[in-house]
């Protein structure tokens, strides 16, 4: 059985984002929602804070849809969430994983 999932991904570490849809495992889809669940992200909903005196920098948004229909989304421009880089190195060491299998 495959999910399918749509995911943000920053190409490099710049704040231009990538969409893309994936079809993958169960497993796959299991490990992001650990992730999400290890580092807290549930607690980022209505996460919405911007440093406004940075006219040029980095900026993140997550939405995120569940199976039982709720939903995560947040989303700042130089201000990010309790949390936030251990999800996205965790994120980005899976992916990198998966691609390396292809």
């Amino acid at each position: 059985m495959t999910e399918n999932l749509q995911v943000d991904v920053p190409q490099s570490s710049q704040a231009v984002f990538v969409r893309c849809c994936l079809n993958t495992s169960k497993q796959t889809a299991d490990k992001l929602a650990d992730i999400l669940r290890e580092n807290k992200a549930g607690r980022w909903q209505g996460f919405d804070k911007t440093n406004k005196r940075v006219c040029d920098g980095h900026g993140f948004g997550i939405d995120v849809t569940f199976t039982d229909g709720s939903r995560l989304y947040a989303h700042g421009y130089m201000r990010y969430p309790l949390g936030y880089r251990g999800l996205v190195d965790a994120v980005e060491s899976l992916f990198e994983t998966l691609f390396e299998m292809e």
